[in-house]
């Protein structure tokens, strides 16, 4: 996954997400996301972030495929989630840009945000309980 976070002249800091072919979520991609709020949360000049996806979707969520092999122990111990009280310690307004699926820790990861705004195609799902699980960031 690939975060781009570029400050405009109008002092909105765009942050990106790219993960084709659905922009599923990696660990990395998590936390490259969480770093490139930081430094947004820590730089006098961003007003406000939004953050948006390219391609096809909004995200997708977890990449099942980083986690199919783990182990329960694996996945609790890994604490995957905890950096995710981060995003409330960003003290400029986040908005999310969605269009497309926004689906699992996508979806969660979008209601995070202060604000959202949607396309006319954004869908939002758990599909996860379909695998037996409960979504993992609430």
């Amino acid at each position: 996954m690939t975060i781009t976070s570029e400050l405009r002249d109008d002092g909105i800091r765009v942050v990106t997400m790219e993960h084709p072919p659905v922009n599923a979520l990696t660990v990395q991609g998590w936390f490259d996301v969480a770093a490139a709020l930081d430094e947004a949360s820590a730089d006098m000049d961003t007003k406000v972030v939004i953050l948006r996806a390219e391609g096809r979707g909004f995200n997708a969520g977890v990449d099942i495929k980083e986690m199919q092999h783990a182990t329960y122990a694996e996945m609790y111990a890994g604490d995957r989630f905890a950096d995710w009280d981060r995003f409330v310690a960003v003290r400029k307004p986040i908005i999310a840009a969605v269009a497309g699926y926004a689906l699992g820790g996508g979806c969660e990861l979008a209601m995070m945000c202060d604000i959202m705004i949607c396309g006319e195609k954004a869908r939002f799902g758990q599909p996860e309980i379909l695998l037996g699980t409960i979504p993992g960031a609430g």
